[in-house]
């Protein structure tokens, strides 16, 4: 067995590596996992799914497979899965939802195929909000998930389960999703890499060829530039529910990442899109970053995108409304009336917002975004990236997001019983819901570009005067998520912040001594 001290501190390649040198084996790394994730969880409440020993064992005998042990890229490396649409056949996959709690599915995520393909041993699923849909981490199913950094601080979502784990060192990856900020929002709040991919860079089905109409895509949280370029060599390519082909790399990226970069040429701004408070914690990261580029000789300057408006904020809802309002019916056809009683009044809400805009209207924010698309692509001729801050205001307390009791009530039964349609001919009401979209949206501003765009974008820490890390977003032109690990790379070498890990709180569960 390796010692839980020593074990916090791994990559996904260093495992790799110690298991294919003999120095461990894949069932002892694996044990001492699950021992440090069942130690830390019960205060994080990052791990909501825990995989049966028997399902662990058939991953473990796919080892022995000679292809597997010659070509494995994740060859024994414990990990975790987001429990939203990435499907294990057996295991309970429930979406963060009451209506799913006891939906096992019998059939494979593509995306869950290639990390076992290549080794990977899942334990568990993780926590999300519900269906995905908040930048918290707070489902009524399973209760909110914690940072590790500071227990009575969400995480960020939806993928804050997967961050906590990571963060927390319960194990060096664990996978997420990001339609709308959902990988990098919880890594600015818990100072990890969270990479979102070029649109159809990894794979979403089956069932959906697509997350999100495409603003959605499948990745991970690491504590590691080079874990990143492992993991995009794992599980990057075509499918066939990939509704196109995207131009796979001429080389690994576990091979591109360590190059020397030329003289890049870096555009940076700190302003909200919606010109809404942008904290001074996260523009200082923003210009610490600028600052450090600059000494080592690339081109900053504060610069913006034509488009960098309020058009990020109506495409996105338009999307975001009409996947909820989609969502729902599909639900409401296989389940009735009990999705009315079981499924979150928030998630209800953003249905009833998708009733009441038309197809037309979802057309017209289509012709947005691709001119928003084409306005990225006309900056980028004269930049390499664009930098801004990942977050807009510091992570929230748990609880401080929630809706109360008695407005959870009012949408509820305003939904449905069809009176959110009436209530919306109010102008007040119409502006009450237009102020709590705005005070929603302010928070997380920078991310949602990246995803209409279509184009690549990670968030890094950076390490400021508090306890907790800022982070900051760079956002690079479609498929090069290559350069966007070479910066990270640099970067890592620059803030050194793996030294940051393990945070104070494992370390006093585990009784490591500072």
């Amino acid at each position: 067995m390796i010692k839980e001290e020593e074990y916090v501190k791994l990559s996904a390649a260093e495992i790799v590596n110690l298991i294919k040198r003999g120095e461990i084996r894949p069932h002892e790394i694996l044990e001492t996992a699950i021992e440090v994730s069942r130690k830390l969880n019960p205060d994080l409440n990052a791990v909501v799914v825990w995989i049966e020993n028997n399902r662990i064992k058939e991953d473990l005998k796919n080892l022995d497979k000679p292809e597997v042990k010659e070509e494995g890229k994740l060859y024994g490396v414990p990990l975790l899965l987001k429990d939203l649409r990435q499907h294990y056949p057996g295991v309970r996959s429930t979406d963060g939802s009451k209506l799913l709690k006891d939906f096992i599915p019998d059939y494979e995520s593509e995306f869950v195929a290639r990390i076992r393909k290549h080794g990977g041993l899942i334990f568990g699923k993780t926590n999300t909000s519900e269906f995905g849909f908040l930048g918290y981490t707070e489902p009524e199913l399973f209760g909110p998930t914690k940072n590790p950094w500071n227990l009575e601080l969400t995480p960020g979502g939806s993928s804050g389960g997967s961050a906590s784990a990571v963060a927390s060192c319960m194990v060096p990856v664990a996978s997420g999703s990001d339609g709308g900020g959902s990988i990098r929002i919880p890594a600015c709040y818990t100072g990890l890499i969270g990479l979102k991919p070029s649109r159809g860079r990894t794979p979403a089905g089956p069932p959906h060829g697509e997350i999100w109409q495409g603003f959605g895509v499948n990745f991970f949280f690491t504590r590691t530039t080079q874990d990143v370029a492992l993991l995009l060599d794992v599980v990057s390519g075509y499918s066939p529910t990939s509704p196109f082909k995207i131009e796979h790399p001429q080389e690994k990226y576990s091979e591109v990442y360590k190059r020397e970069l030329k003289k890049l040429k870096v555009a940076f701004t700190t302003r909200s899109p919606i010109d809404t408070p942008v904290d001074k914690f996260y523009k200082d990261a923003v210009l610490k970053a600028a600052k450090e580029f600059e000494r080592i000789g690339w081109y900053v300057e504060e610069a913006e995108p034509e488009g960098w408006g309020w058009d990020i904020f109506h495409v996105f809802l338009s999307m975001y409304y009409g996947e909820a309002n989609a969502l729902i019916k599909e639900l409401k056809e296989k389940y009735g009336k009990k999705v009315f009683s079981d499924v979150e009044a928030t998630t209800l809400s953003l249905f009833a917002l998708g009733e009441l805009r038309s197809s037309g209207d979802y057309i017209l924010s289509t012709w947005k975004r691709y001119e928003l698309i084409h306005k990225l692509n006309l900056f980028f001729e004269k930049y390499d990236v664009f930098l801004t801050p990942t977050c807009a205001f510091l992570p929230a307390k748990i609880g401080e997001l929630k809706p109360p009791k008695i407005q959870e009530r009012f949408l509820r039964v305003s939904v449905r019983f069809g009176l959110f349609k009436l209530m919306y001919k109010v102008k007040v009401f119409r502006n009450i819901l237009r102020q709590l979209e705005i005070k929603n949206f302010q928070r997380t501003p920078f991310t949602q570009y990246a995803n209409i765009t279509g184009v690549p974008a990670i968030s890094l820490p950076v390490w400021l005067d508090r306890e907790i890390p800022a982070g900051m977003q760079i956002i690079a032109p479609f498929g090069r998520e290559d350069l966007l690990l070479q910066i990270s790379n640099i970067w890592e070498n620059i803030e050194k912040w793996q030294t940051r890990f393990p945070p104070s709180y494992t370390k006093q569960k585990l009784g490591i001594r500072e």
